[in-house]
């Protein structure tokens, strides 16, 4: 591959990148791709519903966001303990309100 077919491949890469990042970082979007990972099978911890084909395909969404790209791993990971809660194992009285 030639120096510009490598330039075109990562213009057009970026230019993906944003689309997806402007189209599911709408609310709507979000709403959408929340419901996309779900039926992935994404958030679930049963290894029986869990279709590998779906969880690749899920994965590679992501991917084209630039979400769990390998230079993003730290920063995936530190969102995902950030939004860790016990808001479904906490009695509804003792709620803490953030």
């Amino acid at each position: 591959m030639d120096h510009n077919s490598i330039e075109k491949s990562r213009e057009d890469e970026l230019s993906r990148r944003m689309i997806y990042q402007k189209v599911f970082g709408t609310p709507e979007g979000t709403a959408v791709l929340t419901d996309l990972l779900n039926e992935c099978g994404y958030f679930s911890v049963d290894p029986k519903i869990i279709n590998p084909e779906l969880m690749a395909f899920a994965h590679l969404i992501l991917q084209r966001m630039g979400v769990n790209i390998i230079q993003n791993l730290g920063n995936y990971v530190n969102a995902i303990v950030q939004t860790a809660t016990d808001i479904d194992v906490r009695p509804e009285q003792e709620e803490v309100k953030t």
